[in-house]
Formats: C-alpha cells, sequence, structure tokens
C-alpha cells in the first residue's frame, strides 16, 4: 500500500476510522478487518444501522426478509 499511495498503513487506519466514526463507513471487525462504503453498499442492498460490526453473519442478521412476491417485471 506504502508503494502505491505513499501513505503508511496506520494513517489509511486512522483515516477509515475517522469514516466509520463520521458514519460514513461501516467497520467489520474481523481478521482482516474490512471496511466498506456505507451509501455504496446501502443503495445495492440495505439499510445498516451501525457502523461497526463483529462479523458478517452481524452484517447478515440486518438483512430483510425476502419477499416471494416480487414480480420482477415491477422493475
Amino acid at each position: 500500500m506504502q508503494k502505491v499511495f505513499h501513505v503508511k498503513r496506520n494513517t489509511v487506519s486512522t483515516y477509515l476510522n475517522q469514516l466509520v466514526k463520521e458514519n460514513l463507513v461501516i467497520k467489520i471487525n474481523t481478521r482482516p478487518v474490512y471496511f466498506l462504503s456505507r451509501s455504496v453498499f446501502e443503495k445495492k442492498f440495505f439499510n445498516i444501522p451501525a457502523s461497526i460490526l463483529d462479523s458478517f453473519q452481524e452484517l447478515k442478521e440486518y438483512e430483510p426478509p425476502k419477499n416471494d412476491k416480487h414480480d420482477v417485471f415491477d422493475e
């Protein structure tokens, strides 16, 4: 990362955690840690009330139930 962006890993981590505090990024506390753009994720999938999650399973728990009566021609 440092070779491409000329920024140290801990600096990037600081910036990403600041974006989490500003509610712009979702942080998944796995190893490795994942950061997701909130706006992109919510536009494509569903809304997330939390900014920090312990796992992808926790993220999946926020997914609303699927409506089997969805008509593809409505799109």
